[in-house]
């Protein structure tokens, strides 16, 4: 006899859901941030949260709290933070995540996280490390967007200038503390923690400090990153006249 214990989650949930959702429409998919798992049930899956919850609690070890999104990401709030559920496990959104050697704290509740991003993050770094007609200390990285900070300290530790930005005062609030935990200094590369800045773009590009970094004589190459595909081409109107105030033609 097959008691639920041997059962997999696919069967667990075959089990206790409606055979309309057997096929193709079991919520066997969700994204991982530490010890903290993240559905995105349908409307229709709704009722069964609590049982799926505790399905994802019995069948994955590592995991200890599960939410379910309840509404789209930014619905609620310009940074890009969405209302949750917690359907299972423990009330804990305060997270931690490691990727590419560092390790991250927030709470994700309150930031915009995206585990899948993680790859564009070594795709950026990749990109970074391509141009070789410069030293990493003669570029400077603007991350206008730049969350809790994963890309802007994988550039910085890299020997990269770099300052970053968030709107969300959560995000910078982490980010600033990410930089704190980051053990500067550890390899043979000369490197410095990025600034943390909590402003707008606009007005984190138009900063002095910005202004005082281009018009440095070591700073040759400038790189923006700006990970925010639904608005970013919005921001772009401000960087020829940043680029006339400091007196300089640099791309």
């Amino acid at each position: 006899r097959v008691g639920y214990a041997q059962l997999s989650a696919e069967a667990a949930l075959r089990c206790i859901l409606p055979k309309e959702f057997h096929a193709g429409g079991l919520p066997l998919s969700f994204e991982t941030a530490g010890h903290l798992a993240h559905y995105n049930l349908r409307n229709e899956l709704m009722p069964w949260r609590r049982h799926v919850g505790q399905i994802c609690l019995d069948k994955n070890a590592n995991i200890r709290t599960v939410v379910t999104k309840v509404e789209n990401v930014g619905s609620k709030s310009a940074f890009r933070t969405f209302p949750m559920e917690i359907i299972g496990g423990e009330h804990r959104t305060e997270v931690v995540v490691r990727e590419a050697g560092i390790t991250l704290h927030f709470d994700f509740a309150n930031v915009y996280w995206n585990s899948r991003l993680s790859q564009e993050r070594v795709r950026l770094m990749g990109a970074l490390e391509a141009d070789k007609s410069q030293t990493r200390s003669e570029v400077l990285v603007l991350d206008l967007f730049a969350g809790i900070g994963a890309f802007a300290i994988m550039a910085a530790l890299e020997g990269y200038t770099v300052l970053a930005n968030d709107l969300n005062p959560s995000s910078a609030q982490s980010m600033e503390q990410n930089v704190n935990r980051q053990v500067w200094g550890r390899t043979s590369v000369a490197c410095q923690p990025p600034l943390v800045f909590n402003m707008d773009a606009r007005a984190f590009v138009r900063s002095d400090t910005v202004k005082e970094k281009l018009k440095l004589d070591t700073v040759s190459v400038v790189h923006v990153i700006m990970n925010l595909p639904e608005l970013a081409l919005d921001f772009l109107d401000v960087f020829p006249r940043l680029m006339g105030s400091v007196g300089t033609s640099r791309d």
